[in-house]
């Protein structure tokens, strides 16, 4: 499952289309909300969490552009980045269920799939991913959207 963001009245090729999967876009559109809480209604906030159309007008686009591209000048987003990776590593590995440990698949002993041929993947977690790639994307998007509807 992911969220497709489709620019309304887009300026470039760039306002056309922004797409998250589902775990890449709560934490961007957390992110977002967090930042520019004076820029998003509150329906809106919450409304972007969810696959139903909400409307972003051109102007709050315009706006929420400007703010993550502060944001990326100052850095934060790259801090953000490192404490999200720190936390990860912390995740420790388990055995690959798929090759239980062996690095290769039976059927075909080439290096498991899952795994990478290591025999190991990390636990379960629940650190969604962020990246400040993803957040100079979104802000490209947004800047020359024309307003946007998240679907």
């Amino acid at each position: 499952m992911g969220f497709d963001i489709g620019g309304i009245k887009p300026k470039t090729e760039v306002g056309i289309y922004f797409r998250n999967n589902l775990w890449w876009w709560h934490p961007l559109w957390q992110y977002v909300c967090h930042y520019c809480d004076d820029i998003l209604t509150p329906e809106q906030a919450g409304g972007g969490h969810w696959n139903d159309g909400v409307e972003i007008q051109a102007w709050q686009a315009e706006l929420i552009a400007e703010r993550l591209q502060s944001l990326l000048a100052s850095g934060e987003p790259r801090e953000l980045e490192k404490g999200w990776k720190e936390a990860y590593d912390l995740v420790p590995n388990v055995e690959c269920p798929v090759c239980k440990g062996t690095g290769l698949t039976e059927e075909e002993l080439v290096a498991c799939r899952c795994c990478n041929g290591e025999g190991a993947i990390k636990a379960e977690h629940d650190l969604s991913p962020f990246a400040e790639s993803n957040v100079k994307t979104f802000a490209d998007f947004c800047k020359d959207s024309g307003g946007f509807r998240i679907w």
